[in-house]
Formats: C-alpha cells, sequence, structure tokens
C-alpha cells in the first residue's frame, strides 16, 4: 500500500503544544482534566478530521477491495511497529483519509491504542509520548469501542479496612485510564472478563456474593461499581452462579443465571426467570421467562440496550426485547449442531449465529433469518466451525475452520448480504490461534484477535504460559470499487 506523508499545519501543531505546556505547568484537579480533555481533541481535530463531507457507504458497491494493513504476529512485532511513537505512518495515512467514515477511523484508533496499551502496557498522550504503566494487567470493559481500559495495578493496591464486593476481596480494585492514558477514575475490583464498564466508563457491573464455586450457596448480587471506587450491591432472585451483560451506553444491564442441571431432549422446555432486568442507575426493571440457560456460555447485548441473546439448553438461542420482556426462540436451521457464538451489529439491527452450524442472520425488526454463504465451504470437510460477525453495511465476515490435525484450515471469507466476494486461507504462522473477527460500525476495516482477547493477558492469573499475548493483531481494509 502507499503512503503519504502529510505535513503538519503550523497552527494545529503550536495549538497543541500550548495545551500540552499548560497541562504539565497546571495544579487544579479539574483544570488539569479539562486542559488533557483540549488536549486529546486537538489531537482528534489533527488525526482524525471530520470536514462534514459525506461519504460513500459500502452498501452502494457491488465489488470490494480487500488489503491487509497491519499485521503483529509476535510481541517483537508490536513493539517494533511503535518503535517512533503513535500513529504509526499507514494508521496516520487511514485516520486522515475523509473518504473512509469518520465513525470508522476512530472506532480503529480506538482499537489500535487498546490492543498496544493492553499488550504492552503502554498508552501514548496526544504529544505522541509514550506513558508507560507498571500493572498486573490491562484489560478492556467494554469491548466494541475499547475508548476506556481497566488497569490492575502492579501489586496489591486496594486500601486495608476499605468495603469490598462480597466474595471477592481477593481481587485488587482497579483504574479507569483512557485512550491517551488519562485516569478517569476507580472502581472496586479488576477481574478479566467478569467485570463490564460502560462506553463513558460511567458505571460498571459484576455479579458478586454467591457466584462462584468457593461460594455456590451463598446470596448472589447485582454488584454495580462507580467510577469513584464506591459500589452497590443489589440481591438476586436465584442461588447460583450469574453472568452479566452491560449495554455500550450504560442503560441496561442484564444478569444472567445459569446452571449446570442437565436435561434431556424428551423434557419440556423449563421456563424461569432466569434474566434479571436493572438500568444502568441501579434500578431493577423486570425478570424475563427463558429457556434454561446454558451456563458455558455468556449472553450478548446491543449497544444501546435493546436486544439481549443467550445460548440455552439444547443448543436453543433465545431473543430477549430488554423493553417489554418478550422472549423468542429463535429456529433452528437443517444442519445444526451447536450455536454457540452470537454476535450483534454495531447498530443493533441485526444478529449473527454461527459456531458449528449453519451460519445465519436474523433481522430484529422481521425475526427473519437469512443463511449467509460461508456453509458452501464445509462441503469440503467433514468438520466446520466458524465465527461470522456483521457491520451495520450488511458486509459479514465468518473465520471457517476446517479439518482436523494435519487437515485443518483456517479461512477467512467476507460477504456483501448473502453475496461472497472474498475468500483467502489464512497463513500456518496463526493456526494454533483461535481468532475472531470484529467490523468497524459502516464495515470499512476488520479486525482480528484472538477470541480471548479480553481476558487480560499478558497477566499473573489469566493461566496462560509465560510470554503469551493476545496476538496476532491483525488490521483488514474493505474499499468499495
Amino acid at each position: 500500500m502507499r503512503h503519504r506523508t502529510k505535513k503538519k499545519s503550523s497552527n494545529a501543531v503550536l495549538s497543541l503544544a500550548v495545551i500540552l505546556l499548560l497541562v504539565s505547568s497546571a495544579n487544579a484537579t479539574g483544570f488539569v482534566d479539562r486542559l488533557h480533555s483540549l488536549a486529546e481533541q486537538a489531537w482528534q481535530d489533527e488525526y482524525i478530521p471530520d470536514s462534514g463531507l459525506p461519504t460513500t457507504s459500502l452498501t452502494d458497491y457491488d465489488n470490494f477491495e480487500v488489503t491487509e494493513l497491519f499485521r503483529a504476529v509476535t510481541i517483537e512485532d508490536l513493539e517494533a511497529s511503535i518503535t517512533n511513537g503513535y500513529p504509526m505512518p499507514w494508521l496516520e495515512e487511514i485516520l486522515k483519509d475523509e473518504s473512509i467514515p469518520w465513525e470508522d477511523r476512530y472506532w480503529l484508533d480506538c482499537r489500535m491504542r487498546a490492543a498496544i496499551a493492553q499488550n504492552t502496557h503502554t498508552f501514548f498522550n496526544p504529544a505522541g509520548s509514550p506513558i508507560h504503566i507498571d500493572a498486573d494487567a490491562v484489560f478492556p470493559g467494554e469491548l466494541y469501542w475499547r475508548e476506556h481500559m481497566i488497569v490492575d495495578p502492579a501489586g496489591w493496591a486496594a486500601q486495608e479496612g476499605i468495603p469490598r464486593p462480597t466474595n471477592l476481596q481477593t481481587w485488587d480494585i482497579g483504574l479507569l485510564l483512557n485512550s491517551f492514558g488519562n485516569r478517569v477514575g476507580e472502581i472496586a475490583l479488576a477481574i478479566p472478563m467478569a467485570v463490564s464498564i460502560s462506553r463513558d466508563a460511567s458505571v460498571g457491573v459484576v455479579p458478586s456474593g454467591g457466584n462462584c464455586w468457593d461460594y455456590p450457596n451463598r446470596q448472589p448480587f447485582a454488584c454495580f461499581l462507580s467510577p469513584d471506587g464506591s459500589f452497590q450491591e443489589i440481591p438476586l432472585s436465584n442461588i447460583g452462579k450469574y453472568d452479566v451483560a452491560l449495554s455500550a451506553d450504560g442503560t441496561i444491564a442484564a444478569f444472567s443465571f445459569t446452571d449446570d442441571r442437565i436435561r434431556t431432549d424428551e423434557e419440556p422446555i423449563q421456563y424461569s426467570n432466569d434474566i434479571e432486568l436493572f438500568s444502568g442507575s441501579e434500578d431493577f426493571i423486570r425478570t424475563v421467562d427463558t429457556p434454561k440457560l446454558d451456563s458455558s456460555e455468556m449472553g450478548v447485548i446491543t449497544q444501546d440496550g435493546l436486544f439481549l441473546s443467550h445460548k440455552a439448553e439444547r443448543g436453543i438461542t433465545s431473543l430477549v426485547s430488554c423493553m417489554t420482556g418478550e422472549s423468542t426462540i429463535l429456529e433452528k436451521p437443517i444442519w445444526d449442531q451447536n450455536t454457540n457464538r452470537l454476535s450483534f451489529s454495531p447498530d443493533g439491527s441485526s444478529l449473527v449465529l454461527s459456531g458449528t452450524t449453519t451460519d445465519r442472520m436474523v433481522n430484529l425488526e422481521s425475526r427473519e433469518q437469512t443463511i449467509l454463504p460461508f456453509i458452501t465451504l464445509r462441503n469440503s470437510s467433514s468438520s466446520y466451525s466458524s465465527y461470522a460477525c456483521a457491520s451495520s453495511t450488511g458486509i459479514i465476515s465468518s473465520i471457517i475452520y476446517l479439518g482436523h490435525g494435519e487437515s485443518f484450515r483456517r479461512y477467512l471469507t467476507l460477504a456483501k448480504n448473502t453475496t461472497l466476494f472474498h475468500t483467502e486461507e489464512m497463513l500456518t504462522e496463526i493456526h494454533t490461534y483461535p481468532l475472531e473477527a470484529e467490523f468497524s460500525p459502516d464495515g470499512s476495516f476488520l479486525l482480528i484477535n484472538p477470541q480471548d482477547a479480553a481476558t487480560g493477558a499478558p497477566s499473573p492469573y489469566v493461566g496462560a504460559p509465560p510470554g503469551a499475548y493476545n496476538l496476532p493483531l491483525i488490521v483488514i481494509q474493505i474499499e468499495g470499487r
């Protein structure tokens, strides 16, 4: 890909320099925060400009060009890419390209900063200078935008004698840092894959109390975490394990009750109050009757909190309207062994179902299901598994796994609605990793990362061997032609 070098305007450099000088000399906390905000906005105005001119959506194209922009397979690859600061030349060119929708460019910046912070514990301030954080782990609490990261400080940071969430006292506090490494708050717990925060980090949630093997018969709570370090626990209805899904806008927290009771296909589907919905302001909304939920899979929720989807027992997929409490069982396709990967489009208009199944997309307004074209690859193998996702513009991707052992292959596929337009075998250097993909809102970029990229690795408590990182990190651009 050809790279352009653009000269910064003297006015932009001067204004940013003045703001940074004021930041370094200011003392009052509120004033410092305001100056940090101004410096970050100045960086964004320069590097992710928005002239307001309309861009052409990918929905208007029938032909596409697919380009790999970046690949870091090892930590050495990632560290080498930031040797000269941030953004890298290829990324600066992309971020400044106003023919690409602004929201897609902003999303890519957030995700690149988050990946660098998680793997290297390094943030970059508006001057492009690195800020290294001494931490046991850095991980996202909101998984799509990742504008804020949760930092588990090195060692033990929780103060003695300060109340902690029930039965979670062995977990440290978490610091909340934005994309530039600026501290915006603190939460009472830093637990990867358990604590969720809203996109603006104004609210966090986690199940507490009797929610793990150590305390299986004790009262569980819906625990709400505030960015000032305080928390509020509200008793939940059942005794046992709960998972939680928090909408990115922080309006809905869905606590889903799961257990390990196994039922046969001959037994009738059992309904109980398995999901308890709360507002982000801690107000109880309603319980939802659903089929008994699967304890091995967490539910997913739309960014605006309107819909929740969860895998239930015997491979059933449920779709819940958080506004009305209506629970719908989605119809299974002819070939379905295990629908265990659920993904909403960024705009919340569709739900993509994949796994060891026929990939399909559900229109959330009509409930109509569309069979996706990726299943055609199954004809060449008796073993098939996939991880599919969709943008808001009908551009869909799936990472396909075929075969076992020496016959194992992994493919990256792309389609517009039901028309497949790109298939490529992924290189053997990354065959050992279970991967997932995620689109920017309009579909201009596809980011590929390990499926456990939110677990907090590298860290001392993930269970991975030394040297394990959330890599590879691959960035792909889709352009209409």
